[in-house]
């Protein structure tokens, strides 16, 4: 692969002297990849190169190094067509702006960012462009990889929820306002809206928090925010009530067609999690991370749970609601009524659930003839 005209400056001063060592990475990745062409790699070299060259200060090179290598990566793969793929506004448009925080860490940073887009599908465009927009505010690496998490949860990426929120309030109250996509919010509002995802992520900020409220919150001081914290988050009630479907997990194709039948929940008894759930799917075990902002499933062969069908009604009498009464779990029968703690109450949005998984004060529900899964969570106070 030769060295390309339209390439000037620091970026082809190191095309130059590392010619050789490059030309014998892109062959072995025409190995891996047959259809990686020479003329698309430098193309794309002198497109992406360039602005991150800079002067050739301290770890540019490795920096230049890093990148080239994700140019023949995702060239290879298809990620770098010339419509604006997520990849490519990573590479031609996010990049740049954060220039600076990658030479601090040129060797991880760069991959890092690749991966987060990769696994946010359609989604990763929004990332790239939002880091992007965000560049200005990062200080340090820390930060844009605590944001990046939040942002990516924020985007549908549910299986980063426990860690995004965790590191998230070591951000700055802008960052975290921007990655939450609530910017219009008052900057002291930030630990409120982290505050009210701790306490359910099954409710937006937005439903929260009245409009009226942030503007009184403008400019409060910290005991009123922490009072207004405490308000948010009651604690969870016993007695699941499907009044409010939150959100459906799934939709029409059973996760992109992973599910070969309509899914039915898995009975895991103490591993019970408002944000975890696991289905069977034919003979095929999965695991569903959940929340307000989006799912993922993947495949979990180690989890070995019996079904958690509901219960038929078959001339059913005193004798089964009086053993109920007694019981701690929670049973569901095909008409409608659901049992918690002895107390019975029967729901329309219920029938003909097929199969159930009752936790604190949520529900999740699969339909005979359904691929989605329904979240059921009481509506919270608009403060």
């Amino acid at each position: 692969m030769a060295e390309t005209p339209l390439v000037s400056g620091a970026a082809k001063e190191w095309l130059s002297a590392r010619r050789d060592e490059l030309n014998a990475r892109f062959r072995a990745a025409k190995q891996r990849y047959a259809k990686l062409d020479a003329q698309n790699i430098l193309a794309l070299n002198a497109e992406l190169l360039p602005p991150l060259a800079g002067k050739g200060e301290t770890y540019s090179a490795e920096l230049l190094s890093e990148v080239f290598d994700l140019i023949l990566l995702h060239s290879g793969r298809g990620l770098l067509s010339l419509a604006p793929s997520p990849m490519r506004i990573l590479l031609s448009e996010t990049f740049p702006k954060i220039r600076a925080l990658l030479l601090q860490r040129s060797t991880a940073l760069p991959s890092e960012l690749s991966n987060a887009v990769e696994n946010l599908h359609e989604k990763g465009g929004d990332f790239a462009r939002e880091i992007g927009a965000m560049a200005s505010q990062f200080q340090n690496v820390g930060q844009i990889r605590s944001a990046g998490a939040l942002l990516a949860w924020r985007l549908g990426e549910a299986r980063l929820r426990e860690q995004a929120l965790k590191t998230a309030s070591q951000l700055p109250n802008p960052i975290v306002l921007s990655a939450l996509g609530l910017s219009d919010w008052p900057e002291t509002t930030a630990p409120l809206a982290l505050g009210s995802l701790v306490g359910d992520a099954w409710c937006h900020p937005r439903d929260r928090l009245s409009p009226q409220t942030l503007q009184k919150l403008a400019d409060a001081g910290r005991e009123k925010v922490v009072e207004m914290l405490e308000k948010l988050n009651p604690p969870f009630g016993t007695l699941p009530t499907p009044a409010r479907q939150a959100a459906t997990c799934g939709e029409f194709a059973g996760f992109g067609g992973r599910f070969l039948a309509p899914p039915k929940l898995l009975y895991v008894g103490k591993n019970r999690h408002r944000h975890h759930f696991w289905v069977r799917s034919g003979t095929e075990n999965f695991r569903i991370d959940a929340d307000i902002f989006g799912s993922v499933c993947r495949p979990d062969p180690s989890a070995d749970f019996p079904l958690q069908e509901t219960a038929w009604r078959a001339g059913v009498g005193a004798t089964l609601t009086s053993s109920l009464r007694g019981s701690k779990e929670s049973v569901l029968y095909n008409d409608g009524e659901l049992y918690t703690n002895g107390v019975g109450k029967r729901y329309e949005a219920l029938r003909d659930a097929s199969s159930y998984c009752a936790v604190s004060d949520l529900l999740a529900t699969t339909g005979r003839d359904s691929y989605r899964i329904r979240i059921f969570s009481p509506a919270r106070p608009v403060l």
